[in-house]
């Protein structure tokens, strides 16, 4: 694949030559993660995660389009959702707002991080050593 072209499906644009962001062209139709990123490498990052997870991207745009999930999709969104360790609701908001800059999540971020800390506690009290540390 040749580095100076973004991926878009089975089509690819010229680096630099378009706006921010990533089309992704499905079965569906065509979805686009808009990039409004002020951070470096935030576009760079996306590439990446398109390149080694599709689906996953694709999700995301569909997602934050507000389009209808296929059943792969929620299969897909599970499957993101228990490797993250979180529960559905909280993979699909970050999914959501994957083009987000991260600091303007920062109140988000600190949630889930109280509500994962506590739900560790909890399970540690419990004596589930092993669910208490995926936390």
């Amino acid at each position: 694949m040749n580095k100076n072209l973004l991926p878009a499906g089975d089509t690819y644009f010229p680096a630099g030559k378009c706006s921010p962001s990533i089309s992704l062209l499905s079965s569906a139709g065509v979805y686009t993660v808009s990039q409004q990123a002020e951070q470096k490498g935030a576009v760079e990052g996306l590439e990446e995660l398109h390149r080694e997870y599709p689906e996953v991207v694709a999700l995301a745009a569909k997602l934050s389009s507000g389009g209808q999930l296929s059943g792969y999709d929620i299969l897909t969104l599970r499957e993101v959702a228990e490797a993250m360790g979180w529960d559905g609701d909280d993979a699909a908001d970050e999914l959501k707002n994957l083009a987000a800059n991260p600091s303007e999540r920062v109140e988000k971020y600190v949630e889930l991080f109280q509500k994962y800390y506590s739900e560790a506690h909890r399970l540690l009290e419990r004596g589930d050593y092993t669910q208490a540390a995926e936390k």
